[in-house]
């Protein structure tokens, strides 16, 4: 079942909830422990495998360039574009 509640928070949309039955225990097992591995709650344990699932943006491409320059630059002026390519196809063949 799928459900649209108002969101808490003056202005913003609303939320669509979802309630879902029949979760085999091992499979609640692994999410709760998954939860606790990251300090969440089991609901955001679940919204955060969901936007995995899904590769849901949050932010914006623009924004995500602007903080992986960062980090490249953070790693110091000797590491290059072509350092994180070689790093990404490492073992890959």
């Amino acid at each position: 079942m799928i459900s649209k509640h108002n969101h808490a928070l003056a202005g913003s949309a609303p939320m669509a909830s979802i309630t879902v039955r029949g979760i085999p225990d091992d499979i609640y097992r692994a999410i709760a422990q998954a939860a606790e591995l990251n300090h969440r709650s089991i609901n955001k344990e679940i919204i955060a495998s969901l936007e995995k699932l899904f590769r849901v943006r949050r932010i914006s491409v623009e924004d995500e360039l602007r903080e992986l320059e960062e980090l490249r630059k953070s790693l110091g002026p000797d590491f290059t574009w072509g350092d994180i390519d070689e790093a990404k196809n490492w073992g890959r063949e």
